[in-house]
Formats: structure tokens, sequence, C-alpha cells
């Protein structure tokens, strides 16, 4: 019988245009300094939380520069990337995440680390700490050898190689399919409630893994 983990995953919906912009650009932080915003301000917009808008601080001249700069960019006006539809509270303060649990075979798992990173980063810091997250949550889950296993297949905590299997296998003097075994159980570990770890995909709807390391 296949060992199998019910995995769930934290579905948060981003502004499609406004996040192939900030992809472009190389992130949120990245198109923010083009275009002489906050990084605040970028990551509302992105993230449907607000728009571009005159407020106590911000006039209209701010508005119209906003609006120039990000038509150079997605050839779109305000009223395009945010219609009246988007710009209303009952829209904005809706909740933008969802839950998703999908029962997964242990085997089908190609890595902890990539179903944990943020798939399409709109920021290096942002992958960043996320990283960490899983880091620190390996260190205080796993024990011993499983715990620089996984780190080695998965690159964290070092050089970022990815070892294979049977790479790791040389350094502990164990034959590649003992690597597979205690990777499988130390993923069953570390997917638990217990160590806190939650994936959280803005691209979409769907589980989306990561690459294995080739052997």
């Amino acid at each position: 019988m296949t060992d199998t983990l019910d995995v769930t995953l934290q579905i948060r919906a981003k502004h499609a245009d406004m996040h192939a912009a900030a992809k472009a650009f190389g992130g949120q932080t990245a198109l923010a300094k083009h275009i002489g915003v906050s990084v605040n301000d970028m990551c509302s917009w992105c993230n449907l939380r607000s728009y571009p808008h005159v407020t106590p601080t911000k006039d209209q001249a701010w508005v119209d520069n906003i609006e120039a700069k990000l038509f150079e960019i997605t050839q779109k006006t305000l009223d395009e990337l945010f219609p009246q539809s988007m710009r209303s509270r009952d829209f904005l303060d809706v909740p933008k995440t969802a839950e998703v649990t999908q029962r997964v075979a242990v085997n089908m798992l190609p890595g902890v680390v990539e179903r944990l990173t943020l798939p399409s980063p709109a920021d290096a810091a942002e992958q960043k700490e996320t990283r960490e997250k899983v880091l620190e949550a390996i260190e205080g889950t796993l024990k011993g050898r499983e715990r620089d296993i996984l780190k080695l297949r998965w690159g964290i905590g070092g050089d970022g190689h990815k070892y294979t299997l049977s790479e790791v296998g040389h350094i502990y003097k164990i034959g590649s399919e003992r690597v597979r075994q205690i990777e499988m159980r130390a993923l069953r570990e570390l997917s638990q409630p217990s160590a806190g770890l939650s994936v959280l995909d803005p691209g979409g709807p769907s589980l989306r893994y990561g690459q294995s390391p080739h052997d």
C-alpha cells in the first residue's frame, strides 16, 4: 500500500497584469523603484488590496504619473487595470486566499523545498524568508542523518548544490535506495502539522511541484 499525505495549500489571488509586470522587472521591489512608489503600495496593487488613487497624501498629479508609467509597461490605463468592480471595498476587503487539500502519494513528492518555495516570487526577499522558514522547520523537526540528508538533497543551509541520491550515498557510504528511504521518512515527518509548514502558491489553484534532483 502506498503511503500518502494530505497536503494543504494556501492559494492567493494576484493581479495578473501587475504580477506579470513585476515579474518582468525582477520583482515588486524593482518595479516599485522604477515607478517611484513604495514597496507597500506595489504589494497592495499586485495583491488586489488597493489601487492607485487620490489620498490625503497623494494628489491627482501623483495618480496621473503612476498611470503614465504603468501604461508604458502594460499598455493599459488605470481604468483598464483597475476597473470600478475592483475598486469597491466589498472587493478589496474580501479575503484573497483559500485552502485546498489534496492527498498525494509520498513517492510522488519531488521535494519539500520546491513545494514550499514561492513558484513565481514577486520579490527575492520574500523567497529568502520562505526558504529560511523551511530550514528552521527542518532543523527543529528532523534529527541527525534525516536532517542532513534532506538538506543535501534539496540544497539548503549550505552551498546550494542539490546532491543526487548517489552523491549522498557516497558521502554516507550507503546505497541510493537507502538514501531515498531516509528522504521519504524525513518528508513524512516534515509534512506533519507539528512541523508548522504550509504551502503558499500565489500563481494559481494548482498543486505546483518542483523538479527533483537527477541521479
